[in-house]
């Protein structure tokens, strides 16, 4: 996931695109999910460390300044698109969002 999500934010990046396919359609920062999710948890376990299995929370605070400076460049570079694109998919935890309903997909009570 670290490197194939790697490659393509770099390529876009380079094309001055937003990726919104692939992992980046599971979450909007595929890398940071990437360690938080994955790689910490599994070097805790591989370490046989219940305390390490604390990093992701600690990875995810230290983390959080960069997301949030990465969303604020994000939406003045790609504007409407970006918005949207952060309203479907969620910031890092790969879970689909069934709960959300469009205004369009409720149907009318009267």
């Amino acid at each position: 996931m670290l490197v194939v999500a790697a490659c393509s934010v770099m390529r876009a990046y380079n094309r001055d695109q937003l990726v919104t396919s692939g992992v980046s359609a599971l979450v909007r920062h595929p890398i940071y999910s990437a360690w938080i999710v994955f790689i910490l948890p599994g070097l805790a376990f591989l370490s046989r460390s219940w305390p390490m299995l604390l990093t992701p929370l600690v990875a995810y605070a230290a983390f959080k300044m960069f997301i949030d400076r990465e969303d604020r460049y994000l939406q003045q570079r790609f504007g409407e698109a970006y918005l949207e694109y952060r309203a479907r998919v969620n910031e890092l935890i790969p879970v689909p969002r069934f709960w959300r309903r469009s205004a369009k997909a409720v149907p009318n009570a009267n």
